[in-house]
Protein backbone atom coordinates (compact mmCIF):
# COMPACT_ATOMS: atom_id res chain seq x y z
CA UNK A 1 0.00 0.00 0.00
CA UNK A 2 1.10 3.76 -0.41
CA UNK A 3 0.55 6.24 1.47
CA UNK A 4 0.06 10.04 0.55
CA UNK A 5 0.47 13.08 2.30
CA UNK A 6 -0.47 16.16 0.79
CA UNK A 7 0.61 19.55 2.65
CA UNK A 8 1.86 22.54 1.78
CA UNK A 9 1.99 22.57 -1.98
CA UNK A 10 4.17 19.35 -1.94
CA UNK A 11 3.17 15.98 -1.49
CA UNK A 12 5.16 12.68 -0.52
CA UNK A 13 4.97 8.67 -0.87
CA UNK A 14 5.56 6.19 1.32
CA UNK A 15 5.87 2.63 0.38
CA UNK A 16 4.59 0.39 2.89
CA UNK A 17 5.34 -2.57 1.13
CA UNK A 18 8.80 -4.09 2.61
CA UNK A 19 8.34 -2.51 6.40
CA UNK A 20 6.74 -4.64 9.51
CA UNK A 21 3.17 -5.37 8.59
CA UNK A 22 1.44 -4.54 11.96
CA UNK A 23 3.53 -1.24 12.82
CA UNK A 24 3.02 0.18 8.69
CA UNK A 25 -1.20 -0.60 9.73
CA UNK A 26 -1.03 1.22 13.20
CA UNK A 27 0.52 4.07 10.70
CA UNK A 28 -1.87 3.68 8.54
CA UNK A 29 -5.02 4.37 10.81
CA UNK A 30 -3.29 7.11 12.36
CA UNK A 31 -2.57 8.88 9.41
CA UNK A 32 -6.34 8.51 7.88
CA UNK A 33 -7.52 10.42 10.65
CA UNK A 34 -6.19 13.57 8.39
CA UNK A 35 -7.98 14.99 5.17
CA UNK A 36 -4.18 15.37 3.72
CA UNK A 37 -3.60 11.27 3.93
CA UNK A 38 -4.32 9.64 0.64
CA UNK A 39 -4.00 5.39 0.61
CA UNK A 40 -3.58 3.70 -2.86
CA UNK A 41 -3.01 0.46 -3.58
CA UNK A 42 -3.61 -3.33 -2.61
CA UNK A 43 -5.18 -4.03 0.77
CA UNK A 44 -2.68 -3.85 3.56
CA UNK A 45 -1.82 -7.45 5.44
CA UNK A 46 -4.49 -7.61 8.08
CA UNK A 47 -2.46 -7.91 11.14
CA UNK A 48 -4.01 -5.81 13.48
CA UNK A 49 -6.45 -7.36 15.50
CA UNK A 50 -4.13 -9.21 17.41
CA UNK A 51 -1.18 -7.77 19.32
CA UNK A 52 2.28 -8.64 22.14
CA UNK A 53 2.49 -12.54 20.33
CA UNK A 54 4.74 -14.29 23.19
CA UNK A 55 6.79 -17.35 21.89
CA UNK A 56 6.75 -20.44 24.72
CA UNK A 57 8.94 -23.74 23.79
CA UNK A 58 7.12 -26.77 24.60
CA UNK A 59 8.19 -29.21 27.06
CA UNK A 60 9.56 -31.61 24.72
CA UNK A 61 11.85 -28.91 23.00
CA UNK A 62 11.02 -29.70 19.78
CA UNK A 63 8.66 -27.03 18.86
CA UNK A 64 7.78 -23.53 19.99
CA UNK A 65 3.84 -21.98 20.09
CA UNK A 66 3.31 -18.19 19.23
CA UNK A 67 0.26 -16.89 21.29
CA UNK A 68 -1.05 -13.41 21.25
CA UNK A 69 -1.86 -12.04 24.67
CA UNK A 70 -3.87 -9.29 23.50
CA UNK A 71 -7.06 -8.63 21.57
CA UNK A 72 -7.68 -4.92 19.38
CA UNK A 73 -11.41 -5.56 19.21
CA UNK A 74 -12.09 -2.20 17.61
CA UNK A 75 -9.25 -3.53 14.72
CA UNK A 76 -10.17 -6.58 14.54
CA UNK A 77 -12.72 -5.62 11.26
CA UNK A 78 -9.52 -5.71 10.11
CA UNK A 79 -7.96 -9.03 10.71
CA UNK A 80 -7.18 -11.30 7.62
CA UNK A 81 -8.98 -8.85 5.61
CA UNK A 82 -6.71 -5.90 5.66
CA UNK A 83 -7.14 -1.75 5.26
CA UNK A 84 -8.82 -1.25 1.74
CA UNK A 85 -6.65 2.02 0.18
CA UNK A 86 -8.98 4.81 -1.03
CA UNK A 87 -7.67 4.56 -4.53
Amino acid sequence: MLLSVLDFGFSFTLNLKDLHEAACEGMIIYAMQSDKVITLGENSGGYLGYGNVKSEMVPCGKYIINSTTTMYSEKSKFEFIGITPQI
